[in-house]
């Protein structure tokens, strides 16, 4: 009985749920491989993100002053004509300037060395990669070729009337005048001078943009151009005191026109470019061109104390040692770290957005002195044209002192200044 009920178990059909569970797995069990069949490229997500994690754009960086390197065709070009026009500088300080008189004392060795020594030091930064330096230096000895060569051209117009005692002195009274062979080298090398500088402000212009940021402002911006207007005011003073019959050493407004031009053009580019120069964006070329204007203005009145101190009849005044002194000052200036400027975008780096704490410290005092300066200025003209400006002696001239017809136009400056003071005083059209 136990055999026949084994027998019909095992007879007995098998229920359908195991036999589908006894089946192996089929293609719907599997996981849906629709949309990745085999060498399909992988979805454009996923191929962004990883382009993106292998290739990352470097920061861009500012180049700095000593990148090496060569230099650029303006700077180049700025170099070549400073060096020619160094060459001729020192030629003309060779060759008589005026074939009746020679110069008046040895000062070619001291020409020579103020003409080759500046393009030299000019040269060797270009050509060691100081490329903003060397731009500079020769954008500030440019500046200054205008009125230098406006100032030789006194030598064409009247010799005679020149006070060159470094180029001519002449020993007695010339009925006319010879001109050599170095007045037309030193016309020839303020050209090529002035030429480079054209080239040497392309360069700038070339480091200014490689560099990718606005200078920060620097302490010695605010007063370069003041140092600089006194040297404007030096130069404009007697360049000596002469007791020499045939050399007439006068001011600049009391010389002959072609004189009274070159200074004013030089009294008129020193500030100007102090200011530009020191607002630059490099580094380079800011400190470059203070130097370069400290070196110009030595080039000026060097040769005029060295006469005051080597001739018996020439003495040392006022006004080349002042100019002398803020020479030496700008080019200490170019090399003391007051000229530096930082990015302002490591300042933001470092210490945060600070844009809502820009200030004008003190302004309310710069107008004031300026304003105060500029009454006081003016209320002294207006007295020095009514006052009396020669004495004489009572007992022994009995004629009235003579009158100077500059008087009226001190009187009008004076007013106009006073006027433009009382102005900057007033707040609400300073």
């Amino acid at each position: 009985m136990t055999v026949l009920k084994r027998a019909y178990a095992m007879a007995e059909p098998t229920p359908v749920s195991a036999l589908l569970a006894s089946l192996p797995m089929t293609s719907r069990a599997r996981p849906s491989s629709r949309g990745s069949k085999p060498g399909s490229k992988p979805s454009s997500k996923a191929a962004s993100a990883k382009t993106a994690s292998r290739a990352k754009p470097a920061p861009k960086q500012a180049t700095p002053d000593t990148d090496a390197g060569r230099p650029s065709p303006a700077l180049t070009g700025a170099v070549a004509f400073s060096v020619a026009g160094a060459f001729l500088l020192a030629a003309g300080g060779l060759v008589p300037v005026v074939l009746d008189a020679p110069a008046g004392y040895l000062s070619w060795p001291l020409l020579v060395v103020l003409a080759l020594v500046p393009a030299a030091v000019a040269a060797g930064c270009a050509f060691t990669g100081r490329h903003g330096l060397a731009a500079g230096l020769l954008l500030g000895l440019a500046a200054l070729a205008p009125g230098r060569l406006v100032l030789d051209l006194q030598l064409f117009a009247d010799a005679s009337l020149a006070t060159r005692p470094e180029l001519y002195l002449p020993s007695r009274l010339l009925d006319s005048t010879s001109l050599g062979a170095g007045a037309w080298l030193l016309a020839a090398g303020h050209v090529l001078t002035a030429v480079a500088g054209f080239f040497a402000a392309r360069a700038a212009g070339e480091q200014a943009e490689s560099a990718g940021f606005a200078a920060a402002p620097r302490r010695a911006r605010a007063f370069t151009p003041l140092l600089a207007l006194v040297a404007s005011v030096a130069l404009l003073m007697a360049p000596m005191q002469s007791d020499d019959t045939f050399l007439l050493a006068k001011a600049a407004f009391d010389g002959p026109l072609t004189t009274l031009l070159g200074f004013l053009l030089l009294a008129g580019a020193l500030p100007l470019a102090a200011a530009l120069g020191s607002g630059s964006p490099d580094d380079g070329v800011a400190k470059g061109c203070l130097a370069g204007l400290g070196v110009a203005v030595l080039t000026v009145v060097v040769p005029e104390l060295a006469a005051g101190l080597a001739l018996s009849t020439l003495h040392v005044t006022a006004g080349p040692v002042l100019a002398m002194v803020v020479a030496v000052l700008l080019v200490a200036l170019a090399c003391s770290p007051w000229t530096s400027s930082r990015s302002p975008l490591a300042d933001e780096s470092e210490s945060g957005d600070l844009a809502g704490e820009a200030r004008l410290p003190g302004l309310f005092w710069w107008r004031l002195a300026t304003g105060v300066l500029a009454l006081l200025t003016g209320v002294a003209s207006v007295i020095g044209a009514f006052a009396a400006q020669l004495s004489l002696h009572p007992g022994i001239v009995t004629a009235p002192p003579p009158e100077s017809p500059a008087r009226w136009v001190l009187l009008a400056a004076g007013l106009v200044l006073g006027l433009a003071g009382l102005l900057v005083l007033v707040p609400a059209v300073a």
